[in-house]
């Protein structure tokens, strides 16, 4: 509500559950400082008990999509699948939030110049740049932006019970019509 009252803008990006986890675990032990070793059995299970950075992804989420539901000029929710599907409408979808008139050139542009391969690429020149000077950088930061990759991992009961928390926090955020995109 203090942030709809002062005419701020938010733009929460979400990802489908099972996607999410997988990504976290790559990001969870290219950063040092997590201390995290294991591999993907130790990881899914801290991931389902919300024992990971941001906590847990479901009641996160609820948060989110119950303040977009209550002050939609305010909150944006962008699913990561539809930057995925269609960068362009995506960043239309964003500028119109944010009340910014563009043209399709200009977001064509924006698009192109936000694609995971353009981002990828300009990371790891920014990267080696760093590493000359010395400094410390977050490994494979931009790793495979791409959806679906939890079908290499994932077992039928583990698919199962991401889709049984998946369905519960839907069903409790369906009044205000948010859920997460399938892949």
């Amino acid at each position: 509500a203090a942030a709809a009252a002062a005419g701020s803008k938010v733009v929460v990006v979400c990802r489908n559950p099972k996607d999410a986890a997988v990504s976290m675990l790559h990001h969870t032990k290219n950063i040092p400082g997590f201390g995290f070793s294991g591999g993907w059995d130790d990881f899914v299970a801290l991931f389902l008990r919300g024992k990971v950075e941001s906590s847990s992804i479901w009641p996160w989420h609820r948060g989110w999509w119950e303040a977009a539901a209550a002050h939609p000029s305010t909150v944006l929710v962008v699913h990561f699948e539809d930057l995925k599907r269609d960068l362009k409408a995506a960043v239309g979808r964003v500028a119109a939030h944010l009340g910014l008139e563009r043209s399709d050139a200009e977001l064509e542009a924006v698009a192109a110049r936000s694609s995971f391969e353009v981002m990828k690429a300009e990371a790891a020149a920014r990267d080696a740049e760093t590493l000359k000077k010395g400094g410390s950088i977050k490994k494979d930061h931009f790793r495979e932006g791409k959806t679906g990759g939890w079908r290499e991992l994932m077992s039928p009961e583990l698919q199962r019970e991401f889709d049984e928390k998946t369905a519960a926090l839907e069903a409790a955020a369906a009044a205000g019509g948010h859920a997460f995109r399938a892949v």
